[in-house]
Order: C-alpha cells, then structure tokens, then sequence
C-alpha cells in the first residue's frame, strides 16, 4: 500500500489502541494517540456482556423448550403444537423485532442491547481477506466520510437500522423453516431432520463463535495496524497474522454435520428405525397414577383392580399362550368413556387391551408383561337401531351375534346375521378377527361386506366414522375393513353398522364314509353342482364318538367320518331338490346312511350335535383339556391336506379329531392333553399343520385370527413387504404401540417398561 498516505484508523482501531500497552505500539508512533477523556471511557461494542435483550432470548428458549419438552413426553399433543408455534411465530417475532432497534438513537436503550455475536461472527467470517473487517456499526464508508468522535454518546448507535445482515437472517430463518415444514409434510423424515440438525448447528456455533471474535477483536485489530504498519520505512517486523480464524473450517463442519445426519437417516432401513423409534412404556408409578385418573373419570363400579378381575380378564382357559395380567380393568358404557379412557392411556403411557366376549383362541385379550389397562365393552351391548327396510341394524360392540338373531326374531322381523362363530362371540370380536363360521360357504367370512362401518376410538383419542350407511360406496379407501382383523390393535371398536340377510327356509342331512379323504371330495362335488347349499361341515371319526360319549344327542350316531349339510332354498319343494343331489353325488364318493330332518325340530337337533362339538371332544379323555387350532386352503388342496394331518394326528399318541368347514377349505384340529409332555407334543403337531397349510398355498389361520399364537407365521405367510406395510400402517396409527401391543404382528422390537434396566 501507498505508505505516504496518512492511515486513518477506523472505530474498532482506535478502540484497540485504546485497550492496548501502548508500550507495545512503538511503530505506530506516527499516528495520533487519540484523546480520551479521564473521566469517562467508551465501552468497546464488541464487550460480550449479558444484556436484558439476550437475557430474553436465552430465559424464553429455554423455558419454552423445557415446556415442550414436558408436553411431548406426557404426550399433550395440541399443547406441543400450541408451544412451537408460541415460539417460533410469537416470542421469535417479537425478540427479533425488538433486535431490530438495538440501532435506536436513544442512549436510555443501551442497557438492553449491546452487540450482536452472531453477527459478529458471520461478517467477520464472509469479510475475511479484505483489506478492513467491516464494523457492526458503520455504514459504507465514502471517501467523504469522516470516523465519528467516539466520546460523543451517538456513537454506539450510528449505523442503519435494517442492515443487510438481519434481512439475510430473516429470510435465511423463514426458508429453513419453510423447507422444514414441507420435508416433514412429505414425509421426507431424513431431509427434515437433516435441516434441523444442520441449521441449529450452525445457529448454536455461530453464537458461541461470535462471543469467541467478540471477545478476540481486539487483538485483531492491532494485529491489522501492525501489518499496516510493518512495511514502514525502518521497520523491519514481518507482518503479523491472524491464525484464529476458524469460521470456515466451521461452517463446512457444520454443513456436512446436516448433510451427514440427513443421509443416514434416509438410509437407515426399517428394522433400523423400528428398533431405534421403539417407543417405552410407563413406570409402574405412571400407572398408579393412571389409575387415580381413571378412578376420577369414571363412575365408581366402571374400574376394578380386583385380582379375581384382573385373573380373568388376563388369563384364557381357551389358550396356551404366555400370558400376563392387567394392571386395571375399565366398564366404558359409551365412546366418550373409551376417549377417556385412552386420553389418560396416553398421558401415562399405558398398555390398553380391548375386550368383549373372551372366546379369543390365539391369546387375543391377554395383558402385556409390563400391565395395561383392559377395556371390558360388555356394558356397551345394546341394539342401538334397525333399519328393516335397509336390511342393517347398528349395535355395540359387546352385542352378541345369538343375541342380534333372538331380537329380531321375536320382533316378527324376517332378517338374520348371518355370521355364525362360536355361541359367546361378539359384533366387536368377530369384526377385529376377521371370524367366519359353518355359514362361509353361503355367506362368506366377516371380512366380506357385512359390517358396512364402524365408529372407532384411535390412538390418539380422536373418534372417527369409517363410512356412511349406503349399501356401497366409491368414496375412498375402504377403512372399515382397515380394522376388520385388526385385533384392536389400530382403535378400539364402540359402535357396528352390520348387514342382515333375508331368512330362507332349510333343512339339515347328515351321511358317511368310509374315510376323510371321500367325504372332502364329495363336498367339493355337491359345491360345483350348484346346488342350495349353506353349510358343509366335516366331522372325522373320532368327532362323532365323542358327539355318542357326550350323550346329549337324539340318536346313536355310526362312529364314521361324516358329513353334515344345511340346505337352503326360497321353498320347500327346492329344498327336497336340493337333498336329491346331495344324496346322489354322495352315493357316488361312497357315502352311505344318508338322514334328512323330517320337521323344523329334528333339523334343529341334528345340527345342535355339531355345534356342540367342542365341550363334546373333551368328554372322551377325563380331565383332558383341549388345544385347538384351524387352517385352511384351497378347497381343491383340501382332501390331501385333511389326509396328511389325519395321519400325523394317529401317530401321536394323544386323542385329536378333525371339524371342519369343508365347503371353504377350513378345517380344525383339536388335541387333547392331560400333562405337560402331552401339551408340547400337541404344540408340535398345531406347528407341524400349519406348515403343511401354508405350503399348499394356504393360510396359518382361517378364522381364529392371529393374537400371539399365529404371529409367528405371518411373514412365512404373506411375505416380508405386506408385514412391514402392517407395521407401517400400526406405528402410523399407534406410534406409540399402546393398543393391544405383543399381538398380530410378527418380530416386534422388544419393549420395556420405563423402570426396565434389563438388556
């Protein structure tokens, strides 16, 4: 540079000159020692002390953060929301407003407003190589611009009051967040939290990097006037240089931190982010604490921790499965009762298990290691209309499908449900199932077009209507059959908009065979002729002794494999066609002793003995107890997979029988066991059946629904793609795995209570 030109020191300059041992500024004897007053010194902009601004800023983020914090993990969802807004569209507005005035001419504001560290940091930074650092506080200088005298008391406040630097902010803020909230809207988890990452950490660095110069200015700046001044004639210093400038090195760490953390999470696969979001169940102090709420919300006799309770809610005598009980049991009566119910479920963070008729056989209702809360619906049983004219009625979910039928029976009106499962089942259980029973072949399972919509409690405690009455309709996705087989594990069911179909006149026959084998052959004949058939079902040898041992049926039945066929038909002459094919095709497949229900009664009798066949399959080991298991396939993989399973069963050593809904490729298998030896070879054996189902392109279930007994075959079954989109569709409804948690779903990362420090 020109050294015959008089150097001017600019403001920082003459400030660090100020600060300085003069002693140690010998070559900068030629300039002008400024002046100072003796009384009063100037406070140097770049001092980093704590203003009542800052102060502020610091106190209202931290609180509010900590506010959040609390929110989000009590799970007060609105009240999360309410706090981010409060924070970035109220206080953020109005301390940034605030800031923009740190300029004001007016000395009465300097005990609110000091420096700007971070804008401190970012000029230094984006000004570093030129010949001056650019002040906080000055303009663009002109050649006719003249420092100003800093013992006047503007001096601190002459620079403009939106500078380029707080606009850059403003909109750099506004973008960021305006990326943030659409990557998060679009589901783009990884870019979203990339952004968060990446922008607090340069914002947080940035801050700290400012106070770092703030406090290093100083320094700086006589560092700068020594090099102006080392090229002097006489001078023979070598220049010195600043080497505590790391603002680049930082925001490059600070960008690929972001970009980093944003790439990983993108390519964290599934099971990486399932285990990893796995959420924590409540300590038993939450639930304690649950329970006083629960006891506040509801009426009196609507909660019991009564172990006797607690025992049968908990416990199945229906199953084999590992079970644990419950820490509570609630009685809603409607579905602002049930909100309650998971609203405080929320807040504590506690297991919830829905139940009605507990015929579950797969460990559907049994609790979770760590407690819960059981929602018995029994009280929530009513008939709540019917729509004759419609063919619909709408019920609870507590109302039993026997109960529906006796209703509209004595009413006088001609409609039925047609879904038949076990006597104590429920509307609730069998839509969350998925049920079926004898009338499949008629009428189809209860994933079929018989619950028209449901009233559902989510997760979160909103209520929603799955779809209006009309018989059918295009608007969007079904989601009525979105929880039909959910097993309560997507929201808990409190109201039913189910279809009945017209009462037809039938009659029930029953005939023999020399073997399995014949008599499915001969119930895919009787289905491919056509004729008026709703039920087909199967009994095997061992069934029919143990309908004789049981002694509650009219007749001495042949201890054959059997045959037994409900006809229908719009009259009685159709029905005696429809008996006249069947007795042909089955004297073709070697069926022999064909009976056919003389009156309404006799029918009514015969099938009682195969309703009854159950309770009936105990009596022939006493004291036995029974494991039950159903299958199915193909109706044309049938007669093989009935006749390997036959096989299989003889050679155990235990007492087995085989019922079965032929007519849609469903079968049962039950064996009995007195001892626990006996019980593991009958595990082994219900293992053995649906591995055969599932490799003749079959199903580990066809109506006893998943639980925890079957979800151990389902990605064997459907393939490991349709579980995860399961899984996918549950952590978007139930994030929190609250409903009906351990069930349906296969290899669900394991789950601890809070208090739980075991690996």
């Amino acid at each position: 540079m020109d050294h015959d030109k008089t150097y001017v020191p600019s403001d920082y300059d003459l400030l660090a000159i100020e600060l300085q041992d003069w002693t140690d500024t010998a070559p900068l004897s030629h300039l002008s020692k400024p002046t100072l007053s003796p009384t009063r010194r100037v406070q140097p902009p770049w001092h980093p002390r704590l203003t009542v601004y800052r102060f502020l800023v610091i106190l209202s983020t931290f609180a509010l953060g900590v506010a959040k914090y609390v929110a989000t993990r009590k799970d007060l969802e609105n009240e999360t929301i309410a706090l981010e807004w409060v924070l970035g569209v109220g206080i953020f507005i109005v301390l940034y407003i605030l800031g923009l005035f740190e300029d004001t001419k007016s000395p009465k504001m300097r005990f609110l407003h000091q420096i700007d560290c971070l804008d401190l940091f970012w000029r230094y930074f984006l000004q570093r190589g030129r010949e001056r650092t650019r002040s906080y506080m000055t303009v663009e200088r002109k050649p006719t611009w003249t420092p100003p005298d800093p013992l006047k008391p503007d001096y601190f406040f002459d620079y403009p009051k939106l500078t380029g630097y707080r606009l850059l902010v403003t909109v750099v803020v506004a973008g960021v967040g305006m990326a943030k909230a659409t990557f998060s809207y679009m589901g783009w988890d990884g870019l979203s939290s990339g952004i968060e990452c990446g922008f607090g950490t340069i914002a947080s660095v940035g801050c700290i990097g400012g106070l770092v110069n703030a406090t290093l200015l100083p320094q700086r700046s006589l560092l700068k006037i020594r090099a102006l001044t080392n090229n002097a004639p006489g001078n023979k210093r070598h220049q010195s240089r600043n080497n505590l400038d790391f603002s680049g090195l930082v925001l490059a760490l600070s960008l690929a931190a972001g970009i980093g953390y944003s790439a990983g999470r993108q390519a964290m696969t599934a099971a990486d982010v399932e285990q990893r979001l796995a959420p924590t169940f409540g300590s038993p102090t939450d639930f304690e604490r649950a329970i006083e709420e629960l006891h506040a919300a509801l009426p009196k006799d609507s909660v019991s921790t009564d172990p006797d309770e607690l025992q049968f809610h908990g416990v199945s005598a229906n199953d084999y499965h590992p079970s644990a009980l419950h820490s509570v049991v609630v009685y809603p009566t409607c579905t602002e009762d049930v909100v309650k119910v998971v609203h405080i479920s929320r807040k504590y963070k506690m297991p919830v298990v829905p139940f009605s008729g507990g015929t579950s056989l797969e460990g559907h209702f049994r609790g979770h290691t760590v407690g819960g809360i059981c929602i018995d619906l029994n009280k929530m049983d009513r008939i709540l209309e019917i729509h004759e004219k419609d063919s619909d009625l709408v019920c609870q979910p507590a109302a039993r499908w026997m109960d529906i039928n006796e209703t509209l029976r004595r009413k006088g009106i001609p409609l039925f449900f047609p879904i038949d499962p076990g006597p104590g089942a429920t509307v609730g259980g069998m839509l969350s199932t998925g049920c079926s029973g004898t009338n499949a072949v008629k009428y189809g399972t209860a994933k079929g077009e018989w619950f028209l919509n449901v009233t559902v409690v989510l997760p979160s405690g909103e209520v929603i209507k799955t779809r209006r009455r009309a018989r059918k309709s295009a608007a969007g996705f079904d989601l009525t059959k979105l929880f039909i087989g959910a097993e309560g594990t997507l929201g808990i069911i409190t109201e039913v908009t189910i279809r009945l179909a017209p009462v037809q006149p039938t009659n029930v026959a029953v005939v023999h065979f020399p073997d399995v084998k014949s008599a499915t052959e001969a119930s895919i004949d009787i289905l491919n002729q056509g004729a008026g058939i709703q039920c087909v079902e199967l009994l095997d040898q061992v069934s029919m002794k143990a309908i004789n041992n049981y002694g509650m049926s009219i007749r001495k039945w042949p201890e054959k494999d059997s045959l037994f066929l409900k006809m229908q038909g719009s009259t009685h002459e159709s029905l005696q066609e429809t008996a006249k094919i069947v007795e042909h095709v089955t004297k073709r497949h070697g069926g022999t002793g064909f009976s056919l229900a003389r009156n309404e009664k006799e029918a009514h009798d015969l099938w009682a003995d195969r309703k009854n066949i159950y309770y009936a399959g105990l009596s022939l080991v006493e004291g036995s107890r029974g494991l039950t298991t159903d299958v199915c396939v193909p109706i044309s993989n049938l007669p093989e997979l009935v006749a390997e399973t036959k096989k299989d069963l003889e050679s155990l050593g235990i007492v087995s029988s085989v019922v079965g809904h032929v007519g849609d490729g469903n079968f049962h298998a039950m064996l009995l066991f007195t001892n626990d030896e006996e019980l593991a070879v009958a595990k082994a054996a219900s293992h053995r059946i649906v591995k055969r189902a599932i490799a003749l392109d079959g199903t580990c279930t066809g109506e006893h629904g998943v639980g925890i007994g079957k979800k151990m075959y389902l990605t064997e079954e459907l393939g490991g793609g349709t579980v995860e989109l399961m899984k996918t569709i549950k952590r978007a409804i139930d994030p929190q795995n609250l409903f009906n948690p351990g069930k349906l779903y296969p290899d669900d990362p394991p789950l601890k209570n809070a208090n739980d420090k075991s690996d």
